[in-house]
Parts: structure tokens; sequence; C-alpha cells
């Protein structure tokens, strides 16, 4: 049975107060970067200095989060994790606000007032939780061990966004040393759930007012080469399909649901979707993929009942009802051919997709600080998974981007990022945030 909270944007979807995003001008944005970016400039030097002069603690710092096991709806939670962030955070000075909607689903807001000055307010975003670790003897160290090895950080969440929570400590523990140059608040927020939609997570923390009235923020979790400012919507969908029990001499009597779903699985896999465009940002289109089934109660009786629970990806303006129109059409021709086909469908989850404009300064300022510390500058581009993202620009009103110096192993077996990597994200932070933070 769908749990309420996951269904919860279904009532959103084309009502969020910030749907129609700012106007900006890509010029006027560079303009103002270039100048942010200059003003700062006699600062980088020994902020870089000190980034690097504290890469046994970031080590240190992010081996320890690794460790600390937050797999999304398992056993303790994020809790844990939640709680070793927050003292992290308190031992920096900052202030923090813990919210747990849920037991053992805690998510933690820190806020720390520099020069005096609450405003502006930046947000260092990252997620708390992390996918399981699956096949065991795929990896080539124990994934929650966090195996330094080559100058690579190897683990389960290293990318996925444990790197991006310790950046952002890190990044607040820099800029700390720097409080006279600057004024204005960091805030750091990690979230528990977004793995599973983020509905028991950064919602949460919007709901709370936690996130709200913030200049800018970095979702970090990126690779160098991309700025993600656009993101796929999801729909999680369990399909069942009924036949009658009975033993299985009786096989040629009574209708089997798990040979019904075959025919429905094989269906679906080749369903094509309407009532979408394609997108200049979001690569590719909507697709459905079945990733589980559950069938049978024993081994000598004609299954009753079999579901598949389909993820379904969207593009950018394509509605829910759309989706789920195209799904009933290829049902009913199924229905057709078979008179004693009976399916039903249950929306499990449901995700907005997301987007900010390229024009936008928080884009363009992010795109300036990482060329300053890599030499190039990333292409601001869609990403084909669900984020939290959307919650920050719809829900929040905060312009956020999504970016990091990681790796794309999201998801793998092995996932890592490199040392120098993480320092760079930690020096890009430092740039951006004292690029709108008030200097002086």
């Amino acid at each position: 049975m769908a749990d309420p909270k996951r269904l919860i944007e279904i009532d959103e979807e084309g009502h969020e107060p910030f749907r129609r995003w700012r106007k900006s001008d890509y010029s006027e944005s560079m303009v103002e970067g270039k100048a942010a970016l200059n003003k700062i400039e006699k600062y980088l030097p020994g902020i870089y200095e000190k980034v690097d002069a504290l890469e046994v603690y970031a080590v240190s710092l992010l081996q320890s989060i690794i460790r600390t096991e937050s797999v999304n709806s398992a056993p303790p939670g994020e809790k844990p994790l939640a709680q070793l962030v927050e003292k992290e955070l308190i031992r920096i000075g900052f202030t923090t606000k813990a919210i747990e909607p849920e037991p053992n689903r805690v998510s933690v807001v820190g806020n720390k007032i520099f020069g005096g000055k609450s405003r502006p307010r930046i947000i260092f975003y990252g997620h708390l939780d992390t996918v399981p670790a699956g096949n065991l003897s795929e990896w080539s160290s124990p994934p929650f061990e966090a195996t330094l090895v080559d100058g690579k950080i190897v683990g389960r969440g290293a990318q996925d966004c444990k790197m991006g929570v310790a950046s952002a400590i890190v990044a607040a523990r820099v800029l700390s040393e720097f409080d006279p140059i600057f004024s204005g608040t960091i805030s750091i927020a990690t979230a528990a759930d977004e793995e599973s939609g983020g509905h028991k997570g950064i919602h949460e923390l919007v709901k709370a007012g936690l996130l709200n009235d913030a200049y800018y923020g970095v979702y970090i979790e990126s690779i160098p080469g991309e700025v993600h400012i656009a993101h796929n919507g999801m729909v999680w969908l369990k399909v069942t399909t009924r036949g009658e029990s009975a033993h299985s001499s009786k096989r040629n009597y009574f209708p089997n649901a798990i040979l019904k779903m075959g025919k429905v699985a094989e269906a679906l896999d080749e369903l094509v979707f309407t009532g979408w465009q394609p997108h200049p940002l979001v690569p590719g289109g909507p697709y459905i993929s079945v990733n589980k089934i559950q069938g049978g109660t024993k081994e000598n009786m004609i299954p009753d009942e079999c579901s598949i629970i389909c993820d379904i990806r969207t593009m950018p303006a394509q509605t829910l009802k759309s989706v789920l129109g195209d799904v009933e059409h290829t049902l009913d021709r199924l229905r057709g051919e078979d008179p004693k086909l009976s399916v039903e469908t249950e929306v499990l989850t449901y995700g907005r997709s997301g987007e900010i404009p390229p024009s936008d300064p928080a884009v363009v300022f992010t795109q300036l600080a990482a060329e300053k510390v890599l030499g190039t500058m990333p292409k601001a581009v869609g990403v084909a998974a669900l984020t939290d993202q959307r919650w920050a620009l719809y829900d929040a009103g905060v312009p956020m981007v999504i970016y990091s110096c990681g790796t794309p192993t999201w998801h793998m077996p092995n996932e890592h990022i490199f040392v120098k990597d993480y320092l760079n994200t930690i020096k890009i932070l430092c740039t951006v945030a004292l690029m709108f933070l008030r200097i002086g």
C-alpha cells in the first residue's frame, strides 16, 4: 500500500509557489559574477592553502561519514549519521536544528552568522542516505570501510552524497578562519530520504521553514565538467495481476497471475510515452523500467497474485495524468486481447521534474568559481535522474544548482571519489560562497 507522504507532490504539480522562476539575463549574470570574483581574488590563495592544509582532517571526516551506514529505509535510518554531522557542526561553531518526522529519519540544518549580519544567506546541501551496497563480491574492498587507496576513497556513498556532506563541513571550517573579511550566513543542510524522493527529508526541512530565504544553494553532487540545472521526474508504479489459487494440477482451468504478468511486463517495457517534448537540457526522453517482481504463495499452488514495480522517469512539463493515461491505454489493449486478464495499478511514489535557467546567477557564479579552481568552465546541463533540487527551487524558492568534482559512480560497485577532486570541491564551495556573501 502506498505511503501517503510519497504522494504529496501530486497535488503540488503545476501549483508550486516558485514554478515560474525569476527572470535572468546571462550577460548580466556573467558581468556580475566576474565582478564578484574580482572582489575576492586577493583572499583566494590563502583560502586554497588552508584547504590543502586540512587534507588529513577532510579525508578522516569523509571516511567517518562513509563508515556510518545510512542506507535508505534500512534500520537505523539516517539518525547515527545525522548525529555525527550535528556534532561536527557544533564543534565548528554552528547552531543546529534536527528534525525527525519518523523514527530514525533525521535531517539536520546548521547555521553560522559571520560579521554580525545574517544576510545574505547561502546553503550547502547534501543528503545523508545511500542506496544499498548491492553484491559485495563486486567490491574491491568492503563498501563501508571507506578504504583509501591510490589517491581515492572507495565506499558506498563516497560520491552519492557523502563527499558532498563532508565538503560542506570542511568548506565551512575553512571560511570560519576568514570571518573578518565577509558577512552573512552560511547554512549546511543535510537531509534524509533523497534516494526515495526526499519526501521524508528535504521536504520536511522546507515545510519547517529551514531552507527559505537563501540567496543561493549548491547541492554538492555532480562531476567536474557539469553543473546540473535540470532533472527528470519520477513515478514508481505498482502493477498487479490477479489469478485464482488452486492446486497445480488445475493449471489448465485457473488463471495464473504470474503468466498474466509476463505479458503485462513485456508490454510495459515496450511502452512509448506521448504528451511530452524534447528538453534542451535533460537528455533523452521518458522511459519505464520493470525493476521488481513478487508473486506466488507456495510451490504447489497456482499463484493468485503477482506484482511488479516499475520505475518511470518523466520529462519536464510531462504530467502524471499523461503518464498514467499511457499506461492504462497499454493495459486496455491487453484486456481486449485477453478477457481473463485482471490487472490494476497503484502509484507508490511521485516526484516532479525541476529546472533552473542557465542564465541565473546561481548557475553562472558556480561556473565561474569552478573555472577559477579547475581552469575550465563546466557546462550547464540536465541530468537523467530525480534529485532534491526541485524542493529547493519550487517550494523554498532557493536558486540551487548541483555541482561537485565527483565521479560518475552513482549506485555502482566500488563507488569512489579522488582526494584531489574532493579538495577542489571544497575550494570551489569557498569561492562561490564568498562571491555571494558581503565582503568587507
